[in-house]
């Protein structure tokens, strides 16, 4: 498990098997919803609906992520996409089906953004993650295709649970970058320049001084009224650390 740890099986699994269950839950929805004897107009009202859904929610998805944390977050999210499957499987008619195929896809498309900022802060190149979700989603279309043609549309469904399950196995193995503050940046450069530049032994070195002086101002027009032009100051400050060694 180590080893597997914020490695990079971990982050194309956990892409590959994310796109894939999101194929293999919409990719048969139509005929699914048909093999039940619901009209066309009533799957397309369904969809409709859980896509306008899943549109409104996005800036809610994003609230809570800065709130409290993406990891946190997501691993929610994909703990809610397993129940509203298993509501899906288990609605009795039309309004529970939309109901819980809205709650579904509100997390798999609020979730698809924070999958984004993973392969962008992984310790790997962003291209070498993100096409494994394409492969995922492709693999997930076929797949379906042959779960509902060898056993039945039930097992398509009971599909996505497993790789819902297998997301959430490889999220516990992703490692965040924690974001560092000026300050931190401003430290970090301070004794990597004491180190190369003065011979110091940035392990005796200490912060004995943090200031902020007043940087440049920039100048910017704003239109105002009767042909005027108010000034906008745009002003910045200079960081500063002053690093001793220890005696």
């Amino acid at each position: 498990m180590k080893k597997f740890r914020n490695s990079y099986a971990a982050y194309m699994l956990l892409y590959s098997f994310y796109f894939m269950s999101t194929s293999l839950f919409t990719t048969l929805i139509s005929v699914y919803l048909m093999g039940k004897h619901y009209s066309a107009t009533q799957v397309s009202t369904l969809v409709s609906v859980a896509f306008f859904l899943s549109m409104v929610a996005q800036p809610f998805f994003g609230y809570i992520n800065e709130r409290f944390g993406i990891v946190k977050m997501t691993t929610l999210s994909l703990s809610v996409i397993i129940g509203g499957v298993f509501g899906f499987l288990w609605a009795p008619n039309l309004f529970w089906l939309t109901v819980f195929y809205g709650i579904v896809l509100v997390c798999l498309n609020g979730t698809a953004p924070m999958m984004e900022v993973f392969a962008t802060q992984s310790p790997y190149a962003f291209g070498k993650i993100r096409v494994w979700g394409t492969i995922g989603y492709s693999v997930g279309v076929q797949i379906a295709g042959w779960v509902y043609h060898q056993f039945s549309p039930q097992a398509v469904y009971y599909t996505v649970l497993i790789t819902i399950l297998l997301s959430i196995f490889c999220l516990s193995a992703v490692r965040m970058k924690k974001k560092e503050t000026v300050v931190e940046k401003v430290v970090k450069s301070a004794a990597a320049n004491a180190e190369n530049n003065f011979d110091m032994n940035p392990d005796n070195l200490y912060v004995a001084e943090v200031y902020a002086n007043q940087g440049p101002t920039m100048k910017r027009w704003r239109a105002g009224s009767q042909g005027r032009a108010s000034i906008i100051l745009k002003r910045s400050s200079h960081v500063g650390v002053t690093l001793r060694e220890k005696e």
